[in-house]
């Protein structure tokens, strides 16, 4: 299941913004206090998830500047991936009388115990929305909007780039507060 979340500063007015800078390149970031616990996400998908960020701030009305250009609001994407296992043991219970067989291997109410262990990996995408002048004066990035988005890099790799591109324009779809109203003469 995919699940798209999205959060917002809502002292923040978002009509303040005009224009934003899209960052070229998508932050994978890794598990360095478990490096084995890490798992690599493609970099096939990066430049569709920009192409969406920015097609998407365009279409609620913000123009996209150019590098070494200021704009009012920096968009940013990471990635973080990480592995986890889940472990347990149990005792079959056909060995109990009323469970099956009423005699088994050990003798009633025993059994071989089985242990399960299973992997799956869970990849978040961070949409990140920056205000460049709140960062600039208090010295730390501050996060007006983020979306998260976790659940597209499961499956072949055009399902992936379906669900990539309806999880990234939820997101935007969800946050309607960003459209910039049309500016009064």
């Amino acid at each position: 299941l995919d699940l798209v979340a999205t959060v917002y500063d809502t002292a923040f007015n978002y009509q303040t913004n005009r224009t934003f800078f899209q960052l070229d390149t998508v932050i994978h970031l890794r598990d360095t206090a478990n490096p084995g616990d890490t798992v690599t996400i493609s970099r096939d998908f990066d430049q569709q998830m920009i192409n969406l960020v920015r097609t998407n701030m365009v279409n609620l009305g913000y123009v996209s500047v150019p590098s070494g250009t200021e704009p009012d609001v920096i968009t940013a994407i990471s990635i973080t991936a990480s592995r986890n296992y889940q472990a347990y043991s149990f005792y079959p219970w056909w060995g109990y009388p009323g469970y099956g067989w009423p005699c088994c291997v050990g003798g009633p109410g025993w059994g071989w115990p089985t242990t399960v262990v299973s992997s799956y990996r869970v990849g978040t995408i961070f949409i990140d929305m920056i205000d460049v002048d709140q960062s600039k004066a208090s010295d730390t990035i501050e996060v007006i909007w983020n979306g998260a988005i976790n659940g597209p890099f499961e499956g072949t790799e055009v399902v992936s780039i379906e669900r990539i591109d309806r999880t990234f324009n939820q997101a935007f779809v969800q946050s309607e507060y960003l459209r910039l109203m049309a500016a009064t003469p």
